[in-house]
């Protein structure tokens, strides 16, 4: 037994003393708690990281609650905007993201901004009973996208859901029941489980990229202009056949609407958005839908090259998921915001970084307009 005792400390020591040395070389911040027991998800609070790649250098500090955004005390922010990256503000500073932008010039209204990427209906759904109570807003902006659809399916493995569709609460994982939330935390966070991770990612041939590094740390990249962008990776155009293939087939639904698997996600957010809306009627709280499209939705042809004609209205009848969304809202008079015509006649191709798909400092400041306006 004594030997055995023995075996497990030498080990546990040089795994500990493994560790340490790894971490130093390790450029990666972990600004994401892996799993949270009522969130899912979450990101950690008061911390910082660099998001870079060759369009962007942007560092990104989290406030209190765990959120991209330094709030003051003596401001009322009277309006939640729940979203995804576009939210988070990814790829633009801090002071560029829309709410911020809103914020500045808004002397009454305040956006609370509490985007969190990856996120979408599903995991809006189970977060904002948490949201109305730790915030008590007046109203509930819900930021949605193209990719939706795709990212519900993504969370809801590691969900349990009603016999209605809704979702109820995080499923429970064994090893956290075992350890505890922090110590299966820690446990995934450590430099020797990640680099396992992808290494195991790298032979199955899976994406495992850095999402933040460390402060310091980081790449030294150029960060290219719009233009210089534009001539490296290519202007706007359809996706055409690629439509399957290019960002994980996550805009299939434009093209293959018909198809079992993309009838069923576009039922499952239906259900999503519906839950989202009686939460918010049960604590009499107003909401409102902000939708932004895939930027390839303002390609000439639209986002499979097959839309006839270039105009708000062709290629809004193009796109299953506005419809869907449009439909929701005027279903039940919700005042709701839709990029996809706010942006069509604004040369939109300005709007959004040429390879990372996301909207640049110009497409915040146009979303802000937007809602600054309607």
């Amino acid at each position: 037994m004594k030997k055995k005792l023995f075996l497990f400390l030498f080990i546990l020591i040089n795994l500990a003393i493994f560790e340490g040395i790894l971490s130093l070389f390790d450029p990666e911040r972990i600004l994401v708690k892996g799993f949270d027991k009522e969130l899912l998800f979450r990101m950690y609070p008061k911390k910082s990281g660099m998001v870079v790649s060759e369009e962007y250098s942007v560092l990104v500090n989290t406030n209190e609650h765990g959120f991209r955004q330094n709030t003051s005390s003596s401001e009322n922010y009277s309006t939640l905007v729940i979203g995804d990256s576009f939210t988070e503000g990814w790829g633009v500073e801090e002071k560029e993201i829309y709410t911020e932008i809103f914020n500045q010039s808004s002397k009454n209204e305040k956006l609370r901004n509490l985007g969190l990427h990856g996120s979408s209906p599903i995991l809006f759904a189970l977060q904002i009973k948490y949201y109305l109570e730790e915030f008590k807003p007046k109203r509930v902006i819900i930021q949605l996208f193209d990719n939706d659809l795709d990212d519900n399916d993504k969370i809801e493995v590691f969900t349990e859901l009603n016999e209605d569709g809704t979702v109820r609460h995080p499923k429970s994982r064994l090893a956290a029941n075992i350890f505890g939330e922090s110590v299966y935390n820690f446990f995934k966070e450590r430099t020797l489980y990640r680099l396992t991770t992808k290494v195991y990612k790298f032979l199955k041939k899976q994406p495992s990229p850095i999402l933040y590094y460390k402060v310091g740390r980081e790449p030294s990249i150029t960060v290219l202009s719009h233009k210089d962008s534009i001539s490296k990776f290519g202007g706007l155009k359809s996706l055409g056949d690629e439509i399957n293939t290019k960002y994980g087939n996550q805009f299939g639904f434009y093209k293959d609407t018909n198809e079992e698997l993309w009838k069923s996600r576009l039922k499952k957010n239906e259900i999503y958005l519906n839950q989202i809306l009686k939460i918010c009627k049960d604590k009499n709280v107003e909401l409102s839908l902000l939708y932004i499209p895939a930027k390839e939705y303002f390609a000439k042809g639209g986002i499979t090259g097959n839309v006839n004609e270039y105009s708000k209205e062709a290629h809004k009848k193009s796109n299953p998921h506005f419809l869907q969304i449009e439909k929701v809202c005027k279903d039940n008079a919700l005042k709701c915001y839709f990029a996809n015509e706010y942006f069509f006649d604004k040369e939109p191709e300005r709007l959004y970084f040429p390879y990372d798909a996301h909207l640049n400092a110009e497409g915040h400041k146009a979303l802000a307009e937007m809602i600054g306006r309607e």
